[in-house]
Order: structure tokens, then C-alpha cells, then sequence
């Protein structure tokens, strides 16, 4: 599986792009054990099979909820972890493309929806400080 990531020119990102680097280099020294026999054991909270068909359900399940979410291209593996305060509008945003990833806009129009499933890793609690630490935990275990 390859982890898609995208590149921005908005300065205001810039811190962000400066802790990608740092957390690039972390999951690299992380990431040692990588030839391991073990197959990758996550059990979703919740998993979408088929965005097109279930968008509705899936805006609707997530409604006030903050947590963790796995986009999986089902055609070629790669995939896209995020984290989000409020998973109804996040989610929303990247099936409109609105202040979404650029590299995940142009996989959706290439493979169209239905090649993609969505899987809620994770709920959060109410703290937002979470939120990074657990998409950190995430990145580290997958990739």
C-alpha cells in the first residue's frame, strides 16, 4: 500500500509542511519491521464499501462525530488517512472537492467512487488534541 500526500502553496501550511517532513522521518525510523509475515489487523468502527452507493450513509453515520477515516483505493491499494473534528463536513469536502486533496480529487475522477471504501478507524472524544495523535498512531501502523 502507498500513502498518497500532497503538496500545497499556501504559505499559511507552511508549519504543517515543516512537521510532514519531521513525520515523514519518524514513520521512515518507524517503519523498520516492514518485511514482516504479519498481515495489517485494523478492525474498523465502521467500513463503507462502496462510497458512491453508501454517501449518503456515511454523511449521515458521521454527523457530529470526530475520529479518524481511511480512504482505500480498492483498484490499486493506495490510500489516504485523515483525521477530522467533525467527520460529516471532512468527508463532504472531499466528495465535493471542496478544500479537499488535490491527489485524492484527481484518484476519485480517475477511478470513480464506487473503487474507493471508506473505514471510520476510530472515534474520537470531544478533545481535539486527539485527533493528531491518534492519525499519528495510524500512519505509523499502516504505512
Amino acid at each position: 500500500m502507498s500513502l498518497i500526500t500532497g503538496v500545497s502553496r499556501n504559505p499559511s501550511l507552511r508549519g504543517f509542511f515543516l512537521f510532514n517532513k519531521f513525520l515523514n522521518f519518524v514513520l521512515v525510523k518507524r517503519n523498520i519491521n516492514t518485511n514482516s509475515s504479519e498481515p495489517l489487523k485494523i478492525i474498523p468502527v465502521k467500513l463503507y464499501s462502496n462510497i458512491n452507493i453508501q454517501k449518503q450513509d456515511i454523511l449521515n453515520d458521521n454527523k457530529s462525530k470526530l475520529g479518524i477515516y481511511w480512504i482505500i483505493n480498492k483498484v490499486n491499494g493506495k490510500f489516504y488517512i485523515g483525521s477530522a473534528v467533525n467527520l460529516n463536513r471532512r468527508l463532504n469536502e472531499h466528495f465535493q472537492g471542496d478544500k479537499s486533496n488535490i491527489i485524492l480529487q484527481k484518484a476519485f475522477k480517475k477511478y470513480s467512487l464506487e473503487n474507493f471504501s471508506i473505514e471510520i478507524l476510530e472515534y474520537c472524544d470531544q478533545v481535539k488534541e486527539i485527533l493528531l495523535e491518534r492519525e499519528l498512531y495510524y500512519l505509523g501502523i499502516i504505512t
